[in-house]
């Protein structure tokens, strides 16, 4: 079980020398350990890198899941299951039958809030509804089930 296709892989980074001016609000109700807490209920402007998008793209590339976990994200009032994904992409598939130590590309990524969260419970094979779901994400729409 794999995808197989063109891929986009996108990544951000800062321009050596464009900046942008981003105004930041500060929330009222910062907790007093927060390094912003005298801050609260202001905005504020700063002049900060302007953020440039990069894309590379991958004619053809098979991947697979790796590996799938479900985990709990706890945070200071909530606590949310999602599921951590790790994909390896090869140059084809016989590639990765044959060694698959010997990947191109690697990527790990948290599915959203949400997605296949029963899955345990009903017995659905989370990996073919993971691989449906990476097929939504950006970058990856043009990949076809191999």
């Amino acid at each position: 079980m794999g995808l197989q296709g063109k891929l986009k892989i996108y990544s951000y980074s800062e321009h050596e020398s464009e900046k942008q001016d981003v105004k930041i609000t500060y929330p009222e109700d910062l907790p007093e350990s927060d390094l912003n807490y005298d801050k609260r209920g202001t905005s504020e402007v700063l002049e900060k890198p302007k953020i440039i998008q990069n894309i590379e793209e991958k004619d053809e590339m098979y991947i697979k899941i790796l590996s799938m976990q479900l985990i709990n994200l706890s945070g200071q009032q909530t606590s949310v299951k999602v599921w951590s994904v790790n994909l390896r992409g090869y140059e084809s598939k016989a590639k990765s039958d044959e060694d698959g130590g010997d990947y191109i590309w690697d990527d790990h990524f948290h599915l959203p809030n949400g997605k296949l969260e029963n899955v345990m419970e009903n017995e659905v094979n989370a990996y073919k509804e993971a691989y449906a779901l990476l097929k939504e994400r950006e970058g990856y729409e043009n990949l076809i089930d191999a």
